[in-house]
């Protein structure tokens, strides 16, 4: 896991995981907003 690849790759999966949480977090406040 901590073998060095393409930095290029890294930042791809990172901006991945951010547009996910991103999406989760917009879920949830549509959540609260409905309460």
């Amino acid at each position: 896991m901590a073998k060095k690849k393409n930095p290029i790759v890294f930042m791809d999966v990172s901006i991945g995981s951010l547009k996910l949480t991103g999406r989760m977090f917009h879920r949830i406040s549509l959540m609260v907003a409905v309460f």
